[in-house]
């Protein structure tokens, strides 16, 4: 993504491999246009669009229902219930309060200062110059990325409506020393591994297998603890 990488280098990373993630991939296109036309109130707009992106894409993700005209306030705080940000209760609290300074903070400005709030006079000058508005961006970047990642991180299969085909190297790796690359006969192509054809070919059927995977490990490793050391 060249430019946007740079500007918004954690948000890009975590959307590197999910390509079928078009409109977060839009907007932070957006927020990179809107700082490339110096125009800092349609910055603070597009800023607060990624964000409530970001929060909905989580939901999502773990199939929490939202109503689309929820505001930012109500989006956070659904998603502080479902993606604890730390496993130690005090590191959690410290970083919940820091977050939410951001996630409390940005829809204030972009209600106040951004380009789509309530109209002004036509002698109004913006107070909020470029150099707030990409301090901005980079803190909405931060939180974004975070919290996508996060995300990731704790996805279960089995209740959650998407997963990630990069997030399972391990059970990717299994199916296609089973199975024999996948080849579509088309002209200049190579064959393609069986675990991404059938990510992409039959979804529900990679997500079976792979929790049956996940479970079986799992009790493959809870075996090897009550064993007793030789």
């Amino acid at each position: 993504m060249g430019d946007i990488e740079f500007l918004l280098p954690s948000t890009s990373k975590s959307v590197v491999d999910s390509e079928e993630a078009l409109h977060l991939i839009e907007q932070i296109q957006r927020v990179a246009f809107s700082v490339a036309k110096k125009d800092s109130a349609l910055t603070l707009d597009t800023t607060k669009a990624l964000l409530e992106t970001t929060y909905k894409t989580i939901l999502n993700d773990m199939s929490k229902s939202f109503d689309d005209f929820d505001d930012m306030y109500v989006l956070y705080d659904m998603v502080k219930q479902v993606l604890p940000f730390n496993r130690d209760d005090e590191a959690n609290k410290i970083l919940e309060r820091l977050v939410g300074a951001i996630a409390h903070g940005v829809p204030k400005l972009r209600n106040k200062f951004g380009a789509s709030s309530h109209g002004k006079d036509g002698y109004y000058l913006n107070p909020i110059e470029m150099p707030e508005a990409e301090m901005v961006v980079h803190l909405v970047d931060g939180v974004s990325g975070f919290l996508l990642k996060k995300s990731r991180m704790l996805t279960n299969p089995e209740n959650s409506q998407r997963i990630y085909y990069s997030d399972y190297e391990e059970f990717n790796e299994d199916l296609n020393e089973s199975y024999a690359p996948i080849d579509l006969h088309i002209s200049d192509s190579a064959p393609i591994p069986y675990s991404k054809a059938l990510f992409v070919y039959d979804p529900e059927a990679y997500k079976e297998r792979l929790i049956q995977f996940l479970n079986q490990k799992e009790e493959d490793e809870q075996t090897i603890e009550i064993i007793p050391n030789q």
